[in-house]
């Protein structure tokens, strides 16, 4: 028996623990080499596997119970569970299996394989995945989970935008005026312009901490 290819092992024991995922399974020709879950349904998945990808691949396969399968040589690993969850971890899966796993542009670890969990619902997903499979939360930036640089799903770092300051300075503005506007007709105008600008370098030194 050949060796089981190192991408092949890292996409199972990345993906195999992440939310929907309800069976995983290596297989060495049709035959079960490793699993986890059911065993019945894994002795079933490990057997239509090698048949769902072609050549060296990636193949998924939808319905109430989606499969995703990659291929390498003689062995392929399955996995079988919640279709939205599994047609969201394509990307990671094609990528590892490939050999072109997303980096941290900081430090260069491999976060493909990394395995965090939704700071909205808890459930546990890739690390470059951009939306949580389970509550549908939008993930727009993480932290590298070797040297906790922020960084985006396309591993370039993150930057604050100016548009989120414009728009905080904005909704300062907006929410005080309503409420100082009855003192703004009645006071001198020092305190009218001090009262005008507070709220605005409050806001602002909050935003810059």
């Amino acid at each position: 028996m050949s060796e089981l290819p190192s991408e092949l092992r890292v996409a199972y024991d990345s993906l195999s623990r992440c939310y929907g995922v309800e069976v995983a399974v290596i297989a060495h020709e049709g035959l079960l080499y490793e699993y986890r879950g059911d065993a019945s349904r894994a002795e079933g998945l490990a057997a239509i596997a090698p048949s769902l990808a072609e050549g060296d691949g990636v193949a998924y396969r939808g319905g109430e119970k989606a499969v995703a399968v990659a291929k390498r040589g003689e062995f392929s690993i399955g996995l079988e569970g919640d279709p939205r969850a599994l047609s969201s971890y394509l990307p990671q899966l094609a990528r590892i299996v490939r050999g072109e796993e997303i980096r941290c542009a900081w430090c260069s670890a491999e976060l493909d394989r990394e395995v965090i969990s939704c700071p909205s619902c808890g459930a546990p997903i890739p690390l470059t995945v951009g939306r949580c499979p389970k509550c549908g939360a939008h993930i727009e930036e993480v932290e590298c989970p070797r040297c906790r640089k922020p960084i985006t799903h396309l591993g370039t770092r993150a930057r604050r935008s100016h548009g989120s300051l414009a728009s905080l300075v904005i909704g300062i503005v907006l929410s005080g005026a309503c409420t100082t506007i009855a003192a703004w007709l009645s006071a001198p105008l020092p305190l009218l312009a001090a009262s005008a600008i507070s709220p605005f370098i409050a806001g602002l030194v909050g935003y810059l901490r």
